[in-house]
């Protein structure tokens, strides 16, 4: 029972990175993912490879949009945009840490945490563009 339901979570977590690939809006990214199942035997330390490079993409964007919105912010309103990044990042490590718990094989828990960390940053990317003052 326990392999099955290893087994099926790897299924399913490889059926959502494939799927959600798309929605991360990255042609790079979806064209390293691809590479990397060409690539067979070590297709998830391709894939972490590849998640690696767009996490740091999604941060160096998440981190310029803010500084342009702080920048264009009143004092007070600095301090909400600041408190809220500082609790959205404990939140997305907490949430990505769970992410990788549900998964008890290297390096499989490191491939769902990375997406995660992909996945919920750039989803904080779209939320700053939408709502620049």
């Amino acid at each position: 029972m326990r392999t099955f339901v290893i087994l099926a979570t790897l299924c399913f977590s490889y059926f959502t990175l494939i799927a959600n690939a798309t929605s991360l809006n990255s042609a790079a990214l979806e064209q390293c993912m691809d590479e990397a199942i060409s690539r067979g035997a070590f297709i998830n330390v391709h894939r972490m490879e590849c998640l690696k490079v767009e996490l740091k993409k999604q941060d160096d964007q998440l981190n310029a949009i803010y500084k342009v919105q702080f920048n264009q912010l009143k004092p007070d309103e600095r301090r909400w945009l600041q408190k809220g990044q500082r609790q959205w990042i404990l939140y997305r490590d907490a949430w990505c840490r769970f992410e990788k718990s549900l998964v008890d094989m290297a390096p499989n828990f490191y491939v769902n945490e990375l997406y995660c960390l992909v996945d919920l940053t750039f989803q904080q990317v779209q939320r700053l563009k939408h709502t620049s003052p």
